[in-house]
């Protein structure tokens, strides 16, 4: 248990560690595109900073009181991790839903964001280590994770590059995942 307790500290204080060092005028070049790439752990305001699209987007969301309502009454411990391309047209389109969800605070769940380079997938050391890791080829890629029986974070439920409805945004079907 202590052991448990230890290593989530340690992950927090590296994930914390790296959000303080990011700046978007340092992150690394997209050599197709050569704009600015987030890649590796980042932060929901670095995301709004990153690329225009991302907050022009996300500012004009505006919220259901239902929905936040909805968000607001969850109880269960959550982890969602959202694997994105900053690079990439899907994530541009949905990404923004899930930043304007993020908005509302429960303490009950916790939402990380993990920038992936074109090979979509995400390096292990950058997965919270708690959370049973997850392989990803195609971006945006969201993974909900509760506590099961033995209190160890089991999957919930993803959403992988689109939402499996199409009538449906990313962010209702992520709402759905949550309320389950």
């Amino acid at each position: 248990m202590a052991t448990i307790k230890l290593k989530t500290i340690l992950t927090f204080l590296v994930i914390c560690i790296s959000l303080s060092s990011q700046d978007v005028d340092l992150l690394p070049c997209d050599p197709k595109d050569n704009q600015p790439v987030i890649l590796g752990v980042t932060s929901r305001d670095m995301i709004l900073k990153h690329r225009t699209i991302f907050s022009t987007q996300e500012s004009v969301i505006k919220l259901s009181p239902e929905t936040v309502e909805k968000l607001q009454k969850l109880d269960q411990d959550l982890q969602v991790i959202v694997a994105f391309g900053s690079w990439c047209s899907d994530t541009h389109h949905h990404l923004p839903g899930i930043l304007a969800l993020d908005r509302i605070k429960n303490p009950h769940i916790t939402i990380s964001y993990i920038g992936a380079g074109r090979s979509k997938q995400i390096q292990i050391e950058n997965w919270p280590s708690a959370l049973p890791y997850q392989f990803t080829t195609k971006v945006p890629s969201v993974w909900v994770f509760r506590k099961n029986r033995k209190n160890l974070w089991a999957l919930k439920g993803s959403i992988i590059e689109h939402p499996s409805d199409p009538t449906k945004t990313m962010s209702d079907e992520l709402l759905e995942i949550l309320s389950k």
